[in-house]
């Protein structure tokens, strides 16, 4: 079973020839799996359908500025009057008075009671044109304009949730597909040793067939090649898994799920630079900034703000002017001719006001709150930063060593190879060898791998959308 996935996994592996030009056109790389992922994957587009829920919010809030068109009809029906009136009256809401201005017309006719003359019009009705506005509760902040400046606050908030997400999964895209890498190259690594374990084993039974070794060298080889027989198995199955867990990233145009192939594993790990997480201090400052947990708190600060101010709005009377300039037309009573202009204030006083205190008291405590959690993130962010900085610098010297060590190991496997076929060395030392080699060459993957992982940890939490492959932190649609 294994045999096949080894002759795979040989044509991935190979550095020349025109089976490797084939091939190399296969090799599935980290920016291929880092757009897939970014396209398709169901969380960040969950993530992206919340962001669009909350922008409709933003158009809901909007709705508290539309126009409106209201119509009423009266008529006296018993008694001693028969006086009938209707009206039509547009009214348009403030956005930036906080008031409401008013055009409308009314007509009337018939006889109304004594209380009721107001209602009374010219034969052509009566046009008119009112204008209110706060001058106390209400100025500068009202609930329309809580609600649509909250709105826009959202999506911004919202945006910084999406970054973040998005960011979250290419990171684990990224941190799957260099296991991915390392779990193949292992592979190759346990069927080469498990390779030349089977064709000795080979040899020895012809030799033991003539007498030319004992039986027991035979016995002691067959043991070697089952121990690495599980080794080899052990790493099939771990690269089967990584390729199970790579597949949850690429996907293909519809979404759905892609298996991963053997053929696509590309033949090394690209070269290890110790400068790839360098920052110059002066930037460090402005990428915490930058980054989305605290612009999604910087967003939820200004809300929270936001909601006090609306709170302190509430704790003022009520002190609203009116206008109203209005003009009759058509034949009536002479006292209805004329232009009016007719100007009022209403003022009204709660006196406990209970409610609006609570929800300043209640806004103050949840700002102070976040203004906590700002700086903690803040400080939490540049730790991991120049922990990073030092982890990444630090993983590429030990996979430096790790594959100098692994150098060295071969070179002393090569060497025994001649002892060994000069009669100078035994089977046992050679086959000791061969696993050092084999082991060094293991932990130089390891190193290797723990480097892209640091490398990829750093692109998280510096927020580096280039490296994550992210073109840009929100979908296209505006606000």
């Amino acid at each position: 079973m294994l045999r096949p996935l080894l002759f795979a996994l040989s044509l991935a592996f190979a550095a020349s020839g025109p089976v490797a030009a084939a091939q190399a056109t296969k090799v599935l790389t980290a920016q291929t799996v880092l757009a897939a992922s970014a396209r398709a994957v169901p969380t960040i587009l969950e993530a992206r359908s919340l962001r669009t829920a909350v922008v409709a919010q933003r158009l809901a809030a909007e709705g508290g500025f539309d126009r409106t068109l209201s119509q009423g009809a009266r008529q006296w029906v018993f008694g001693d009057y028969d006086g009938f009136d209707a009206d039509l009256k547009l009214t348009q809401p403030l956005a930036t008075l906080g008031g409401d201005l008013t055009a409308a017309y009314r007509i009337s006719d018939g006889s109304f009671p004594r209380y009721e003359t107001e209602r009374q019009t010219l034969g052509g009705g009566e046009l008119s044109l009112g204008l209110t506005i706060p001058l106390l509760q209400d100025r500068t902040l009202d609930d329309r304009r809580f609600a649509r400046q909250d709105a826009t606050l959202a999506i911004a908030e919202a945006d910084a949730s999406l970054l973040q997400t998005q960011l979250d999964v290419q990171h684990d895209a990224l941190i799957a597909y260099w296991r991915w890498v390392a779990a193949g190259r292992k592979l190759a690594i346990f069927e080469k040793l498990l390779a030349i374990a089977e064709e000795r084993d080979q040899a020895f039974r012809a030799q033991s067939a003539v007498g030319d070794i004992a039986e027991i060298a035979v016995v002691e080889n067959q043991q070697n090649l089952l121990k690495r027989r599980q080794l080899a198995r052990r790493a099939a199955r771990d690269f089967t898994l990584a390729a199970t867990d790579l597949s949850f990233f690429l996907r293909d145009d519809n979404g759905a799920m892609q298996p991963v192939e053997a053929a696509a594993l590309p033949p090394a790990f690209p070269p290890i630079a110790g400068t790839e997480a360098q920052l110059a201090p002066a930037r460090l400052a402005a990428i915490i900034e930058a980054t989305p947990t605290l612009q999604a708190l910087t967003q939820k600060a200004q809300r929270l703000r936001l909601k006090r101010n609306l709170a302190r709005n509430d704790l003022r009377p009520e002190l609203d002017f009116s206008l109203k300039l209005a003009k009759d037309l058509g034949q009536g009573p002479r006292t209805l001719n004329g232009n009016d202009v007719i100007t009022g204030l209403e003022f009204s006083l709660p006196l406990q006001r209970r409610k609006a205190r609570g929800a300043q008291e209640e806004a103050e405590a949840a700002l102070q709150a976040v203004t906590f959690r700002q700086a903690r993130e803040t400080d939490g962010l540049r730790l991991a930063i120049l922990r990073l900085q030092e982890t990444v610098a630090a993983a590429a010297d030990f996979a430096a060593l790790a594959d100098q060590e692994a150098d060295a190991a071969e070179t002393l496997e090569a060497a025994e190879w001649v002892k060994f076929r000069e009669g100078a060395s035994s089977f046992f030392i050679l086959n000791a060898r061969e696993e050092n080699t084999a082991d060094a060459r293991v932990r130089a993957l390891d190193a290797q791998l723990a480097f892209q992982q640091a490398v990829a940890d750093f692109a998280l939490v510096t927020a580096d959308r280039g490296r994550l492959g992210l073109a840009s932190p929100t979908p296209p649609e505006a606000p």
